[in-house]
């Protein structure tokens, strides 16, 4: 009975492992913002630091949209800045990129988003240590994806908006096209944090 047993398991392990790489489910690219739309962005900034506003007459834009979200602050401000409505990533987001334009100082930002739970993550994305327009992609770690042996479920995320966190000298980013890549369904979990 033993023997019969680890034979199916054999046969199984052996067709799981034959799967074709076609059978994959493809990635899908979406943009979620590109500052073209209206959509009003905010901050929680309680000093007072920050200007806050969508622009396209000081800095260069990028070819593929006129406006760009130019936010500047003061030394080591640190704060949210967010839609005015939280933006639905549906299926199972893997990786969020959009554009940045840094003068070099060190800022670091963080990309907000909570599942469909409600339940808050932060991931950290970039320090700006260039100047001029840089395509930042960030992949959602595993642990955002999947908690312990329960999958998460379909429903998506809802990216929340960035956290800036200043570098302590008076700063000027532009943030642009922010895109999330998704699958239809999540793939087997490999491990990992």
């Amino acid at each position: 009975m033993v023997r019969a047993f680890l034979k199916k398991l054999l046969f199984m392990a052996v067709s799981l492992t034959a799967l074709p790489v076609f059978a994959l489910p493809h990635r899908t690219g979406v943009m979620i913002e590109t500052f073209e739309s209206g959509q009003v962005w905010g901050n929680d900034d309680r000093m007072n630091a920050t200007l806050l506003s969508i622009d396209d007459t000081e800095i260069t834009a990028l070819e593929s949209s006129r406006n760009y979200l130019s936010i500047h602050f003061q030394k080591k401000a640190s704060f949210r800045i967010f839609p005015e409505k939280k933006i639905f990533c549906s299926g199972y987001p893997e990786s969020f990129a959009f554009y940045v334009y840094g003068q070099g100082n060190g800022e670091e930002i963080y990309i907000d988003m909570e599942n469909n739970q409600l339940r808050f993550f932060r991931i950290f994305a970039v320090r700006i240590g260039w100047r001029g327009w840089r395509k930042i992609e960030v992949e959602i770690p595993a642990r955002i994806k999947r908690r312990g042996t329960k999958l998460q479920d379909a429903s998506g995320l809802y990216f929340l908006g960035f956290y800036i966190k200043g570098s302590g000298t008076d700063s000027r980013i532009l943030l642009d096209d922010i895109s999330v890549t998704t699958r239809p369904y999540l793939l087997p979990y490999s491990g990992g944090l």
